[in-house]
């Protein structure tokens, strides 16, 4: 019987970690989104609180989640962990809200479907939009800092000695 390292049984744990983790947002998003509806149907049909609280319980927990996911994750940095939570967490949420509108009868979700999928198409479309952006901005910042790089590590006293003397 082999025995494992310290630091391969941490990599072990933090994996089952974040499987467990994953496995639970995804069950929590699916549950939501099963029982919202006939929640909704029977105790508030008119004011819509279950589907509401539904769709920001979904929104909360995704994007937690997948914050801790992704920040356990090597070589990922804090800033790329939030942008890629909050577009994993849009996109869920998203889907959750199209699934609502359209798997259930019209008459039971109609100010959704008619109000809140255009508008939330058009809120996708600006995240994706903005996900997508910076991250083209963010490698061609690196490589253009990666090319400029070595002329800004010369040594002092060569840039000293490009002054002219009065």
């Amino acid at each position: 019987m082999e025995s494992t390292s310290g630091a391969g049984q941490e990599a072990l744990t933090s994996r089952k970690w974040r499987r467990v983790l994953i496995a639970s947002v995804i069950i929590f998003d699916l549950a939501v989104a099963v029982i919202a509806p006939p929640i909704d149907n029977h105790f508030s049909p008119k004011y819509y609180t279950a589907l509401m609280s539904g769709s920001a319980a979904v929104a909360v927990v995704t994007l937690v989640g997948f914050v801790f996911i992704l920040r356990s994750t090597r070589g990922v940095t804090s800033t790329e962990a939030v942008r890629d939570s909050i577009a994993i967490a849009f996109v869920v949420v998203f889907l959750v809200i199209l699934g609502w509108s359209s798997f259930y009868a019209q008459a039971e979700v109609p100010g959704l479907a008619k109000t809140l999928v255009p508008d939330f198409i058009g809120l996708m479309g600006v995240v994706l939009a903005f996900y997508f952006g910076t991250t083209v901005l963010a490698k061609f910042v690196e490589a253009k800092y990666e090319s400029s790089a070595p002329a800004e590590q010369s040594h002092p006293e060569d840039r000293i000695s490009d002054v002219p003397d009065k």
